[in-house]
Formats: structure tokens, sequence, C-alpha cells
């Protein structure tokens, strides 16, 4: 049945029980309507050419309302990717999100992959490209070839690693590094070398040794070190195979013995 000078004009179609669907032409708004099932409406074409799949209102070229949960499925045949193009009349498909053969998902933009999920749910990230957060992309990781930028937080171009909220390693960009436990400094690198702060320096070895020489120097080497439960601050040579001058203190006795060039010159008694 097609009407003219009407509010609508219809095409029906219906079987013996009545059951049916229609395709309906409004006058008033100018719309299309697409109907089945006894005339429920399913789709609509709106004179300005929004199509509404689910809703008699669409919002933009096509809008898809569920009864309860909304889903849209592009389905590819088996050994085939299926693909959801975005760009401009100019660039179809600059924008691109992929399910691919090897049944991971990827993503592009300007033509290009900029962000895969393979089929063990790892996130990559081609060469070249990097992951920024944060709305002024405090936090960068970033991959290159040779591997030079791993991670980089451009906040006052400093590079934290943050443990626990207090405990952190920080390097700034004069390429200084900080130890911080508990919100305070422990260990930072300076101009002359490391500095620790208010803390204690443990050596969990069984040799405790500390070697100290001054850049550049030829002898003179000097040494700090727990041997057999005695403490002993030397100076030896530069091979290290010979004591020269030694502070010993006796762990066992308390005995403070002073040596040079290898003889005692000095030992406490009992006595004094």
């Amino acid at each position: 049945e097609v009407s003219n000078d009407f509010a609508e004009s219809v095409v029906e179609a219906y079987d013996s029980s009545g059951v049916g669907g229609s395709l309906k032409y409004n006058h008033g708004d100018n719309a299309w309507r697409f109907t089945t099932n006894n005339d429920n409406e399913r789709m609509r074409i709106t004179s300005t050419g929004l199509v509404g799949i689910g809703t008699t209102s669409p919002e933009t070229n096509l809008h898809v309302q569920g009864v309860g949960d909304g889903m849209v499925r592009i389905t590819s045949a088996d050994g085939s990717s299926a693909f959801l193009d975005l760009g401009d009349a100019s660039d179809k498909d600059g924008g691109r999100i992929q399910y691919n053969t090897d049944s991971s998902l990827r993503f592009s933009t300007a033509s290009s992959e900029r962000l895969r999920i393979d089929s063990s749910g790892n996130v990559l990230i081609p060469t070249n490209n990097s992951l920024k957060i944060g709305a002024s992309q405090d936090l960068e990781i970033f991959h290159s070839p040779p591997s030079t930028n791993l991670i980089r937080a451009n906040n006052g171009d400093n590079i934290r690693i943050r443990c626990g909220g207090d405990n952190m390693i920080s390097i700034n960009d004069s390429g200084s590094v900080s130890l911080s436990y508990a919100g305070g400094t422990k260990l930072s690198t300076e101009d002359y070398g490391v500095k620790i702060h208010d803390a204690i320096l443990e050596i969990a070895d069984t040799t405790c040794l500390i070697d100290l020489m001054e850049t550049g120097a030829t002898n003179g080497n000097h040494r700090i070190r727990n041997g057999s439960g005695n403490f002993l601050i030397q100076n030896i040579t530069d091979d290290k195979a010979t004591t020269r001058d030694q502070l010993h203190i006796d762990g066992g006795t308390g005995v403070v013995s002073l040596y040079h060039n290898g003889n005692k010159k000095f030992e406490t008694l009992s006595g004094g």
C-alpha cells in the first residue's frame, strides 16, 4: 500500500497471520522509518541524514542504542582482519583500529601503527614511539635504539622512581643521583663524590672493606676494614700487597695499636 497526499507514504509487508513490517516516509519530519514485528520501529533516517538504530532521535551520523548494553560488531572471514577506519575526506584511513589475524589489536594514527596489544595481553609500542602520561607529559616512557632513554620524567627535568610514597631514587638534569627513605635524603652524588646524609653506612659483606683513594693518585691508598672482628684503618701500597701504616683496634681486648712501615709504634695496655 502506497499513499501520496497523507501524513506518511507507506510500504507494508505482512503474512497471513498479520505479522509484518513496513517502510514509512513521514512528510511531517521528512524522515524514513523502518519497522519489523508488528510495526515496531527499528531504524530511522532523519531529514539531515542521521541514522539511528534503536533510537528515534539519532544525534550523530550513526547512532546505535541498545535496550540494555549497546554493541556494534565487525566480523571478518576466518584468516582475515577486521578494521575500523577513522579519518577525513583527504585521509580516510588516517586513524585505524585493526583486529589482526594473529589475534592482536593494533592502533594507528597518521596511517602508522602506534600501539599494539598482542594475543597474550602484552602492550607493545613500536620503535621511536613513546608513551606519555599526564596533561603536561610529566612521565614519558620512550624507546629508540640504542635505548638511551627508557623512562623520562619531564617535571623539573628530574627522573624519579618512587616506591612506598617517600622512598625514591631521583636523578636531576645535572646528573646528580639521590636516594631517599621515609622522605629524607640518605645518599646523594656531589661534585666531590658521594655524600651520606644522617645515616649509617653498613656494608653487608664478609670482607667489610672500604678502599679510599684520591682521583689521579698513584700512591697513598687508604683502606677501612673489619678483619676477624678487628677494626683497621690502613695506608697501603698501590698494589694493595703491603700495609705501610695502620691503626688497629682489637675486637676482643679493645687494645689500640699504631704501626708505621709495618712496625708497631704504639699500643694501649691494661695499665695505660
